[in-house]
């Protein structure tokens, strides 16, 4: 009989440390001014962080909720009310349903298509990589950075081998950190997407208030545009990245037409991202109109979306029939986020405790940083942390430090421009395997990129990214807000 090697009884010892911390980290000694509520929900946090990265979302986030139902809800009804009743969960189903009818159509790779044949493209070889890595962009607001990623790496690697590219030459580093940063971004392009709605929502249990949608897309938007760019003009004359291999113009020739139902889910995709920004334009007045928008939010206009792509026919079948998608369903995201949501809430509330002990603890550094250089570091360690764990996680982590801190930090930090600084060092994450789940692909290619090449810009890429985010986002963004 074989004996069980560790790595058979991991996955058992990472499942008994998640339980260990849910549910015996608050018969602890309380640390600094936390409250037995604080105690518990502390170890509730840290063992869904640790569950997270070493075990899984899913079976994580539903350990999690009847852990923090025993602790922080009079009853688990009411913790599922809070959990998968509220409007965020509502509006996460309806966003995850629509990601799973783009993988469906396979409108991914008419997108593709349409952006890499435009003449422009073909004009120089990194001009045609930025219109790769738009690509890789729009997929991934439209559907899920790892489809995105999985599909533009698919693309490139078939180009590659058209054009004579060497296996593991720098170059194909190149195009994969840049279509690896680009699909991620898919995450933060509306701030009602899953993820970055659900960071905001730490600002929101903090704050009281939502980012203002318009004002987010006004500096959110230019600034990953001209990350993209700037990584693009980076290659061209700094790194001098040899493209020669990519003057064929024949490489992106579109040879494929999309399909009723394709174009279809693309208009009703695109009304429904424009539908999403309605609430925001709306205020909390007594009109009519103010007063129905308010009351249906994100999570009915979602529904009357979903509903209505369920409604329409396509050649005598609904362009969405969930039986159909559910297999495309991400159920990872959807449980995590709603978890994560009334488990943020609770943690910021002045009964945990949990704020005025992490404001003891840093006060002593910020008598000798100025706020900006705390900043500076804060967002460093983001990037650093979010190359290790999740950068939901990452950015959960050092928003509600940041706020724990308000009352030292006071007015000289502009707390909105920060929170938005943050989540995007959260997302600048492209430098190890360990990063996300596109990244752990990447290093697998071991045929197409060297592992150091992949490192070395992986480095320079979180460098630029860095400094833009210091120098050029949050001055602009302060602005703003």
């Amino acid at each position: 009989m074989r004996t069980k090697s560790f790595a058979d009884l991991k996955p058992i010892i990472f499942k008994i440390i998640v339980l260990a911390f849910m549910f015996g980290f608050g018969f602890l000694p309380s640390i600094g001014q936390m409250t037995p509520l604080g105690m518990r929900v502390f170890g509730i946090f840290f063992g869904s962080i640790f569950g997270w990265v070493a075990v899984s979302l899913i079976w994580t986030s539903c350990v999690g909720v009847v852990a923090l139902g025993l602790c922080a809800y009079n009853s688990l009804g009411d913790t599922f009310t809070a959990v998968y009743g509220s409007q965020t969960a509502v509006m996460l189903l309806c966003c995850i349903f629509a990601c799973a009818l783009i993988a469906k159509t396979d409108l991914a790779s008419v997108i593709v298509q349409a952006l890499t044949s435009l003449k422009i493209a073909q004009k120089d070889p990194f001009i045609m990589s930025f219109f790769v890595f738009l690509s890789a962009w729009i997929i991934g607001t439209l559907s899920h950075c790892l489809v995105a990623g999985l599909l533009l790496l698919s693309i490139y690697d078939n180009m590659s081998a058209k054009g004579g590219v060497p296996k593991q030459h720098p170059t194909n580093s190149y195009w994969a950190t840049g279509i690896s940063i680009a699909a991620t971004f898919g995450d933060l392009t509306f701030p009602f997407r899953p993820v970055a709605y659900a960071i905001l929502g730490t600002y929101t249990a903090f704050t009281g208030q939502a980012v203002p949608f318009i004002q987010y897309e006004a500096i959110v938007l230019p600034f990953l545009f001209l990350i993209l760019i700037t990584y693009v003009l980076l290659g061209k004359y700094v790194l001098r990245v040899d493209m020669h291999f990519f003057n064929n113009t024949a490489l992106f020739q579109q040879t494929t037409k999309a399909t009723k139902k394709q174009k279809t889910a693309l208009i009703f995709l695109g009304l429904m991202l424009i539908a999403m920004f309605l609430p925001s334009l709306f205020g909390t007045g007594t009109s009519i109109l103010d007063v129905f928008m308010n009351k249906l939010g994100l999570g009915g206009i979602a529904l009357i979306c979903i509903a209505v792509m369920m409604f329409w026919q396509v050649e005598g079948k609904p362009l969405m029939d969930l039986q159909e998608l559910s297999s495309e369903f991400q159920w990872g995201p959807y449980l995590c986020i709603s978890y994560l949501m009334p488990l943020a809430s609770t943690i910021s509330s002045d009964a945990s405790g949990i704020t005025a002990t992490l404001n003891g603890w840093f006060e002593p550094f910020l008598s000798v940083l100025s706020p900006m250089v705390f900043l500076s570091v804060v967002i460093l360690l983001v990037i650093l942390m979010t190359n290790v764990i999740n950068n939901m996680v990452a950015a959960m982590i050092f928003i509600t430090i940041l706020y724990s801190l308000e009352p030292t930090l006071g007015t000289s930090l502009n707390f909105t421009a920060a929170t938005l600084a943050i989540m995007l060092g959260a997302y600048f994450a492209c430098l190890t395997p360990a990063a996300n789940p596109l990244m752990a692909y990447i290093f697998t290619l071991k045929g197409l990129i060297r592992i150091k090449s992949q490192f070395m810009y992986g480095a320079i890429s979180c460098i630029l990214m860095y400094i833009l985010t210091l120098c050029v986002f949050y001055p602009l963004a302060a602005r703003i807000f």
